[in-house]
């Protein structure tokens, strides 16, 4: 079972999204239900739930990121490689 203290021990170490918070959101969840409160089963649902959505936000910004060319480019590479990209016209899958 999860220890209490580590949830914000997790938060200030390591941020609201760190991935260890599930697992400690689940235990408490687990335990108030095992103790009957459902005051704080419905409190810690509603916690992880908000962790689950800050998290799928925080990979949409690294999946937006990935595309990102770290290398500086000349004007003239970027605008080829936009002419480029429009004259293939829209990706589709491969129907083969």
């Amino acid at each position: 079972m999860c220890d209490m203290y580590r949830v914000p021990t997790g938060k200030k170490l390591f941020g609201e999204g760190y991935s260890g918070l599930e697992y400690d959101y689940r235990g408490l969840i687990k335990l108030y239900n095992s103790v009957g409160n459902f005051e704080k089963v419905f409190e810690y649902h509603n916690v992880l739930s908000n962790w689950n959505r800050l998290r799928d936000r925080q990979f949409a910004v690294a999946d937006a990121l990935e595309d990102v060319n770290t290398t500086p480019q000349q004007t003239q590479e970027v605008v080829q490689a936009f002419l480029l990209a429009q004259s293939l016209g829209p990706t589709r899958p491969c129907l083969g």
